[in-house]
């Protein structure tokens, strides 16, 4: 890729037809080598660039359908995009936010809503649904509203999720205003904290 120095200037004096001043010496190609090897660097550089795009993505997903979006994501960013290398990193409910926060993650698939990151398109759209046991009294129903959460209990999301977050999944209150009682709370993955009665 390094062009001579003689070479260019040989090439320019035939092209143009015009020849002034004197030869290059040494001193001439000793000044200009470095400034050559910027141009060629840049070259290199901008060769590179319009090839692609290069470099690590660390991406993060919450659950199991973001995690099979993120697989056919990244098959196809690394069919386009060769020379990128992608991290994948299972997050889960307690630490998910704090790792785009604290940058463990350039980006995360997760349930919306959330604020304070910059959100992208919806990639996923899910209906929220209840999770009970089999011998719970609701389980029986095939489909409830939100009002029946203030008939009972509801385990509570961990503190490191935006506020916003937990109260679009567990409400603080029903549609016509009645108070959704505290259950247990999930501290972590696989942690909940039960309270005696």
């Amino acid at each position: 890729m390094h062009i001579e120095m003689r070479e260019m200037f040989d090439v320019r004096a035939a092209v143009t037809g015009v020849r002034r001043g004197r030869p290059l010496n040494r001193a001439d190609l000793e000044e200009l080598t470095p400034h050559m090897a910027g141009i060629d660097n840049a070259v290199r550089r901008a060769i590179e660039a319009a090839r692609g795009i290069s470099g690590t993505l660390r991406a993060g997903f919450l659950g199991a359908a973001a995690g099979q979006l993120l697989l056919k994501a990244v098959a196809r960013m690394g069919a386009r995009y060769p020379d990128c290398e992608i991290h994948i990193h299972e997050a889960q409910v307690h630490d998910a936010y704090e790792r785009v926060f604290g940058g463990t993650v350039d980006v995360l698939i997760t349930a919306l809503p959330v604020h304070g990151v910059r959100v992208g398109p919806v990639l996923l759209s899910e209906p929220q649904l209840l999770a009970i046991p089999a011998d719970h009294p609701l389980a029986g129903q095939a489909e409830v509203t939100r009002e029946v959460l203030a008939d009972h209990p509801v385990v509570q999301m961990p503190d490191t999720l935006p506020e916003e977050t937990r109260l679009y999944r567990i409400p603080a209150t029903t549609p016509s205003g009645r108070p959704v009682p505290l259950g247990p709370k999930a501290d972590g993955p696989g942690h909940t904290r039960a309270r005696p009665r």
